[in-house]
């Protein structure tokens, strides 16, 4: 392994030797799921200071957004997460072997894991003063993540999603808004070093007809006037008027992705009090729809979250999404939050691969192609179901009720 500084950061370059013991791509697939649903235990601080170069100054969106990137032996991207409580309970621990970073499981070497490095852009600043890491990071090979509104104003109620943590008043250090010039300054200069990014914008919510969209909309406008050719993502709740979608997608977004995030109605009302009473479940099926009339099929996404609900409940919204022709991307649920959430709770890597196999032959069979879509879908790195997707049909592990 070769360790460069450079502005700050450590830039390193692992020479994967081919620990991998694997013999088929079916054993990546169960790894990959493992690290998502457990995270991986990072204990040296040598790899520690390796894994906060990714993300230097500590710029979160909630728990998904806040992991480790690392590529397979295989070419696999993963986000697995490092940061919390949970991730010292993992079987999965990630440490320095010689020349590589080796991932261990019950203490017996498995694969050979190659973060990606933090680009160059990251120290330079904006004319505002502002290190543009702390306005876009790299999210994958070649997304540029913002959440241009870190807050949320369901928290403000106490309505907040149980299983957020986006607008807990804990200070990491994390831009609350991003201002549209720094945005814009930031991806155009990010472009300059990567021709192939494309930008994913997300946010909390806020109680007004737009629930946010009226942040994001001079803000996607702005960035495509300085980027024509850029594919935007936006990442939001769904608008309570439809004049919001419109207005969004003239504006320049090419993807919209509203999470529904659990499909039965009694576990949304416990598990996501505000947005369950604010925006009900029909609303999200004619947003959904509009947004499909205006982007077409392919350009909307709905990420549910397995674990908090029945599997049977999971699987039946997602095909549900995939009949109205919008690609439904499976998040294994992670305890970030054991003082709101029964810390008993948690999702079995098995059970994510069966759910996550079940929506990807929906997916496949439908046409649909979540890799080529921008954002956090065509990312891969949270989600199981793009990766499942080229493989041959199978018969459902967990038909729907």
């Amino acid at each position: 392994m070769e360790f460069q500084a450079q502005k700050g950061l450590v830039y390193f370059t692992v020479l994967a030797r081919g620990i991998s013991k694997f013999a088929n791509p079916t054993d990546f697939n169960r790894l990959k799921a493992e690290m998502l649903c457990y995270g991986v235990d990072v204990e040296s601080s040598k790899l520690r200071e390796l894994v906060r170069s990714q993300n230097p100054f500590n710029e979160i969106r909630s728990g998904l957004g806040y992991g480790w990137y690392v590529r397979l032996e295989n070419g696999m991207f993963v986000n697995t997460s490092v940061y919390f409580g949970y991730n010292r309970d993992s079987p999965l621990k990630a440490e320095f072997q010689a020349d590589e970073i080796v991932l261990f499981k019950d203490g017996k070497p498995v694969t050979a894991l190659i973060p990606l490095n933090p680009p160059e852009w990251y120290f330079e600043k904006t004319s505002s003063g502002k290190e543009m890491g702390r306005i876009f990071q790299q999210h994958g090979k070649n997304a540029l993540a913002s959440a241009i509104y870190a807050d949320c104003q369901l928290f403000s109620r106490s309505e907040e999603c149980k299983f957020c943590r986006i607008g807990d008043g804990t200070d990491l250090g994390n831009l609350k808004i991003k201002s549209i010039q720094d945005l814009v300054e930031t991806a155009v200069r990010a472009k300059k070093y990567n021709p192939k990014y494309e930008v994913d914008l997300n946010g909390g919510t806020t109680y007004t007809a737009g629930t946010g969209f009226e942040i994001f909309i001079p803000r996607v406008s702005a960035i495509r006037k300085a980027l024509p050719d850029t594919r935007i993502a936006v990442e939001a709740a769904p608008p309570l008027e439809n004049r919001f979608i419109d207005d969004i997608v003239e504006a320049g977004a090419n993807v919209l992705m509203m999470n529904l995030e659990l499909w039965d109605e009694s576990m949304r009302q416990k598990y996501c009090p505000g947005k369950a009473n604010m925006i009900p479940r029909e609303r999200y099926f004619e947003a959904l729809e509009y947004a499909i009339s205006r982007l077409g099929k392919g350009n909307v996404s709905s990420c549910l979250i397995a674990g908090l609900e029945d599997p049977r409940s999971t699987i039946e919204g997602a095909k549900f999404l995939v009949d109205l022709e919008v690609i439904p991307s499976i998040l294994p649920y992670r305890p970030l939050n054991p003082d709101k959430i029964d810390p008993s709770i948690r999702i079995l890597p098995e059970d994510f691969i069966a759910i996550s196999r079940d929506v990807a032959n929906y997916i496949t069979k439908a046409g649909l192609k979540p890799m080529g879509q921008a954002g956090c879908v065509g990312c891969t790195g949270c989600s199981l179901e793009a990766n499942l997707a080229r493989q041959p049909y199978t018969t459902p592990l967990i038909p729907p009720p």
